[in-house]
């Protein structure tokens, strides 16, 4: 899995994080960017 941690972006095994909710808000900075661009989360 890709992460963004701070200003960095890195890789975590999934066995990690699997089972795990770490929930984002939907008028969070990446979320809105996202969808300007075109990105659909679902």
């Amino acid at each position: 899995m890709i992460a963004l941690k701070g200003n960095d972006i890195s890789s975590i095994p999934l066995e990690e994080v699997a089972g795990k909710l770490k929930l984002v808000t939907e008028d969070h900075d990446l979320v809105i960017q996202g969808r300007r661009m075109g990105i659909c989360f679902g």
